[in-house]
């Protein structure tokens, strides 16, 4: 489905008229402050688009899961050449490391699992995935006093016990993580470790339900730092 013919079955399964959900879009957030109904009509009838950022706000406001949107919506276009870098980084990733740490059956239904999780608890669960790694095993052996990290969010896809990809990310660095990681960044960016992905539709999946969540909870964002363990990722975010 295009975002036009979402908006549309939104507005009918909602109940209201739609002059009252423009006026509560009003009262809803900022970014619909100065909504009127033309501009509302030209959405729906796919005469013009919000922005991703609006369209995110508005499927919070219409009480649809995230996951379902990104699910339900087409594919955005990307370009070819964007296209390309990226199937060759999965062509190169299929025998890799992280199909080493994951259990492998990817038909058996999965679910998208969020949590907010302190140091200590992230590291029980996922420090099994970064012992191999010199600088993650100096960060989980860490005393927690010394610790930068204090929580961070979690997105992972989990069936049967098994984990089989996450993501976390830190929607409010501290002075102590900006002097560990030697970054200009501030309490308005965003830091993601991208961790581990076991094939491309739960990398899309992670990444997805990542930005999603950014949207609506953080009312600006600045810059989002990436960390990936692979240069050609760099290149392929910098492209998309």
């Amino acid at each position: 489905m295009i975002f036009s013919e979402v908006l549309s079955c939104l507005e009918s399964d909602c109940g209201l008229k739609r002059k009252e959900i423009i006026a509560r879009l009003q009262l809803y957030h900022v970014e619909f402050a100065f909504l009127d109904d033309v501009t509302f009509s030209r959405w729906v009838n796919n005469v013009s688009s919000p922005t991703l950022y609006k369209q995110l706000l508005l499927v919070v406001f219409f009480n649809l899961p995230l996951v379902d949107f990104i699910r339900i919506l087409d594919k955005p276009k990307i370009a070819k050449k964007a296209l390309n870098v990226f199937e060759n980084i999965f062509d190169e990733l299929d025998e890799s490391y992280h199909r080493l740490h994951y259990y492998s059956n990817m038909s058996m239904d999965a679910e998208v699992c969020l949590e907010t999780m302190e140091t200590k608890e992230y590291w029980e669960k996922f420090g099994c995935f970064y012992q191999q790694l010199d600088f993650y095993s100096d960060v989980i052996n860490m005393k927690p006093s010394l610790n930068p990290i204090k929580e961070r969010t979690v997105i992972s896809i989990e069936k049967s016990n098994y984990l089989l990809s996450h993501v976390s990310f830190i929607l409010n660095p501290n002075k102590d993580f900006r002097e560990l990681t030697n970054l200009e960044i501030d309490d308005s960016d965003v830091f993601v470790n991208v961790s581990y992905y076991s094939c491309r539709e739960y990398f899309h999946i992670l990444l997805g339900s990542m930005m999603s969540y950014v949207a609506v909870n953080k009312e600006f964002v600045r810059s989002i730092y990436f960390s990936f363990r692979d240069r050609k990722f760099i290149k392929y975010i910098e492209m998309y």
